[in-house]
């Protein structure tokens, strides 16, 4: 028998892969371009190769540490979904195989990226800053980074059996391994070592401190060459503590338990997710308003993962937000950096959390053909999508104000004067924070709206919630890097200059949301029906003219935000 012939089956089959080329150009292209762009910006200022290769390291780690959140989250649960997991161990195929074959079918597309991106992260070499041993760490500790994202996504797609508890679950155990040591490192430095710094090796098995270290090594501002390789290498070993980890669990978790095999309705997780009998029993009203938004809204368990993770987050920040008045003169603005980027985690969490709960309705219901036969029931299908759509807005309702009035109070920091700040930045960093605040429901409105029509034209659930968020953030998350580096990077901008730069940046990302929006609430109901029935093989496109729709089916959705 061949070694590993999953392995060698999808390498195979990727290497005549038309996407997996287009994928390398498109990565190279886009970050050749970010190059081009801010080293046009940055020509003249000081260390302008470092700023530069610095903002394109960041990104790229920002893509691998997430990376398996997108790639390997949903591979295993969506075997076991569909019942054909147990297929594979008919065969002669052991765990390992099987593991190391579904990474390499799911990876590729990723590691091709990354790999693309290399040689462009050499191109700040020609204009200084930047030394050879800056860059080979870098490499390293992207590769180190990716390979534990991946393999910690595979692992808790080995343990889950939904899309969206293997998607999240992947991303809070990467968050905890990336942010818990530098809690044990800080909670030791102020208990044990009384506001000394403690030992490196507390952080080494964070790769946030491996990415840092990888800059600092060879000016011994912070660890030195040695515990950057033994971050980089625990970095390495916890990837294939979980890869092992996967492959010794997989050929166990295909079996049906007693407690599965019986009736759901008698266990403690049903009545979690579902409720009691008398709440199940009172919800039975909404069937006769709208079966779909009965059908979205009976399950609470995103609700419940939901606000976890986000009260965690939140009482993180929160803590940051006190300190700002009470820490002292450094501790204060460190309190600041933590609170701000904080509020950036919890609005980035809750659009993808959007992205992905907008997409799996549809999503599930398409794979199990349940959708087309719903379209020859009397339900009409404005019915439908304003029953996913109700029921949307109702789990996102809440969070969203939780986080609007986030950004207000973040705005009790400037106003208190706890902080020194000039009035010019402090009218900038009122300015931005009131942005924030503004965009979150836009963001929203199109994500929702996005990613129901994207799920008609998807056949995997974590595939859809990825195009959703590119149609819709790609362009804002790269807008933003951009006037942030114009509006603070630029030597001698007034600032008027920056005050128009933010509102510039708002009026552009807002009116791409709202113009994406609406271009999907005029359309999706109209061509729901076509989209499901005819559009499954051409994809979601104007209805033939022979096919067109009849104008009494023509209907516009209430618009609700």
């Amino acid at each position: 028998m061949t070694f590993l012939p999953i392995v060698e089956r999808e390498l195979r089959v990727a290497s005549r892969k038309r996407s997996i080329f287009t994928l390398r150009f498109g990565a190279a292209a886009i970050v050749v371009l970010i190059w081009f762009v801010l080293s046009a910006l940055g020509a003249g200022l000081p260390q302008s190769g470092f700023v530069v290769f610095m903002a394109l390291t960041i990104g790229t780690f920002a893509f691998c540490l997430m990376g398996g959140v997108w790639l390997t989250a949903d591979c295993v649960s969506e075997e076991k979904r569909d019942g054909t997991l147990g297929l594979l161990f008919l065969t002669d195929l052991s765990g390992h195989e099987v593991i190391l074959g579904k990474l390499a079918a799911t990876s590729l597309r990723g590691v091709y990226g990354v790999l693309a991106v290399f040689p462009v992260l050499a191109l700040p070499f020609l204009t200084g800053g930047v030394g050879l041993g800056d860059f080979w760490r870098v490499i390293a500790v992207l590769l180190a980074t990716l390979f534990l994202s991946l393999s910690v996504g595979l692992l808790l797609s080995v343990l889950n059996h939904e899309t969206r508890s293997a998607m999240f679950g992947t991303a809070i155990a990467l968050g905890i391994l990336t942010v818990l040591p530098w809690l044990l490192w800080w909670l030791a430095g102020n208990v044990f070592y009384r506001g000394n710094l403690p030992p490196n090796f507390l952080l080494w098995l964070s790769p946030v401190f491996a990415f840092r270290a990888a800059f600092e090594a060879d000016y011994g501002m912070l660890v030195g060459v040695a515990p950057f390789w033994f971050s980089c290498g625990l970095v390495f070993s916890l990837g294939m503590a979980a890869i092992t980890a996967a492959s010794v669990m997989i050929p166990k978790v295909w079996r049906e338990t007693g407690e599965e095999a019986a009736d759901p309705r008698r266990t403690g997780s049903y009545r979690v997710r579902f409720g009691s009998e008398g709440e199940r029993r009172e919800r039975r009203s909404l069937l006769e308003e709208n079966p779909f938004y009965w059908l979205r809204t009976r399950d609470r368990s995103p609700q419940f993962l939901l606000w976890l993770v986000l009260g965690i987050v939140w009482l993180l920040w929160f803590c940051f937000w006190v300190g700002c008045f009470v820490s002292g003169t450094g501790g204060q603005e460190k309190a600041l950096l933590g609170a701000v980027f904080t509020a950036f985690a919890l609005h980035l969490f809750l659009k993808c959390f959007v992205a992905v709960e907008a997409t799996r309705q549809f999503c599930e219901d398409r794979q199990s053909s349940a959708l087309e036969l719903l379209l020859v029931t009397p339900q009409p299908v404005v019915k439908i999508v304003e029953g996913v759509e109700d029921g949307l807005r109702r789990l996102f309702h809440g969070p969203m104000i939780l986080l609007c009035l986030t950004n207000v109070a973040m705005l009790a920091i400037v106003f208190s004067g706890a902080l020194r700040m000039r009035a010019a930045e402090s009218e900038i960093f009122c300015m931005i924070i009131v942005v924030g605040a503004v965009l979150l429901p836009l963001d929203c409105f199109a994500l929702r709206w996005v990613g129901m029509r994207t799920a008609l034209t998807s056949t995997r659930h974590h595939r859809a919630a990825m195009k959703t968020l590119a149609q819709v953030m790609l362009i804002p998350w790269l807008v933003t890097p951009l006037f942030v580096f114009l509006g603070f990077a630029v030597v001698g901008m007034r600032g008027e200059d920056r005050f128009f730069i933010v509102l510039l940046w708002f009026v552009i990302v807002g009116a791409f949301d709202v113009t994406r929006g609406l271009a999907v609430t005029n359309s999706l109901a109209t061509d729901l029906r076509f989209a499901v029935s005819e559009g499954r093989d051409r994809g979601m496109g104007s209805p033939p003219a022979e096919i067109s729709p009849v104008p009494e089916r023509r209907v516009a959705i209430p618009l609700r935000w």
